[in-house]
C-alpha cells in the first residue's frame, strides 16, 4: 500500500488509452481486474472502489460517462444517497 493508501499499479493511461481495442465491458473488466488488482486473492470492493475514485480524480471517467452505464446504477444511487446529493 502507498501513502496515500492505494494498492497495487498505478494507473499511468487515460481511460480511452486503456480501454481502446477491448471488445466489452466484460473485458474492460477483466483487464481491471488482471492488471491492477489480480493476485490469486478474492476481489475487493474497496480496492475497486479505490481505482474508480483514482479514475474519476484524473478525470479520465466522467460523471457523464458514468450517469450512462446503466448497470452501475444502484451504486451511483447509493454514492448518491451517502453524500446526500
Amino acid at each position: 500500500m502507498t501513502e496515500a493508501g492505494y494498492t497495487g499499479k498505478l494507473i499511468t493511461q487515460t481511460w480511452k488509452e486503456y480501454t481502446d481495442g477491448k471488445a466489452d465491458d466484460i473485458e474492460i473488466s477483466k483487464s481491471l481486474y488482471n492488471d491492477f488488482i489480480g493476485d490469486g486473492k478474492k476481489i475487493s470492493k474497496a480496492i475497486i472502489a479505490q481505482y474508480l475514485a483514482c479514475f474519476i480524480e484524473k478525470e479520465c471517467i466522467t460523471k457523464d460517462m458514468l450517469e450512462r452505464e446503466t448497470s452501475i446504477k444502484y451504486l451511483l444511487d447509493a454514492i448518491k444517497y451517502a453524500t446526500g446529493n
